[in-house]
């Protein structure tokens, strides 16, 4: 299976103890804690492209009714991962598959233990172009403030093609109007315009010189 990494992403989750209190900061509260919100784009050659995506990380996200393992009950600090994708089509319409994946890499860093990886590779399937996967992270207890360092997000698809990455659309220009052609330079008479084309009546007008064709073979009018 391909599998296409997107470039780091200078994002940080902040975990902050005693658990009581501990919440995700950076995007806004979700279930009784706080979210970081990113944005998922598909690249523009990709077969499949999607019209919307975003992946979360918070922390007690309890309306996602994730059901907490014993692991993760007590002190220990709970954060989860949520992406969603909307529309998702190819060039027959809304997908429905199995097999695509969510790739997170990032660290967990803390003052007194340092960095630790997580590493998560998570099946899910795209049902009418929707996708909604939540995947808990499991972390130990904290004795500090810690931060998620996110390191890699990307989703494939079911061929283990790049489906979305972080990322932002930038809508194309709105083509402007031809311009009017400009009269040309200033006058205050009509020998201020002569061109020394002879084919040519050259007028001085409110708006400046203009140069009509002379039909009648005329030169240039004082």
């Amino acid at each position: 299976m391909k599998r296409t990494f997107a470039l780091g992403v200078a994002l940080a989750a902040l975990l902050t103890g005693p658990a009581s209190a501990q919440m995700m900061h950076g995007g806004g509260h979700m279930g009784g804690g706080q979210r970081t919100v990113v944005n998922l784009v598909s690249p523009a050659d990709s077969t499949l492209q999607i019209r919307r995506g975003v992946l979360m990380i918070g922390q007690h996200m309890s309306m996602m009714q994730v059901p907490a393992t014993p692991a993760a009950r007590g002190s220990a600090p709970r954060a989860w991962l949520l992406l969603r994708l909307f529309g998702v089509s190819d060039g027959s319409g809304l997908v429905t598959n199995e097999g695509n994946h969510l790739l997170f890499n990032g660290r967990l860093s803390t003052v007194s233990d340092g960095d630790s990886p997580i590493a998560i590779d998570q099946e899910f399937p795209l049902r009418d172009g929707v996708a909604s996967v939540q995947i808990p992270i499991s972390i130990p207890p904290l004795t500090d403030s810690a931060r998620i360092l996110f390191d890699q997000i990307t989703v494939l698809d079911a061929a283990g093609d790049t489906l979305a990455v972080p990322g932002v659309v930038i809508a194309a220009p709105i083509a402007s109007a031809t311009p009017a052609p400009t009269p040309s330079a200033r006058c205050t008479r009509n020998s201020d315009c002569d061109d020394h084309n002879p084919d040519t009546r050259d007028l001085c007008m409110p708006i400046g010189c203009v140069h009509m064709p002379d039909h009648m073979g005329g030169g240039p009018m004082m």
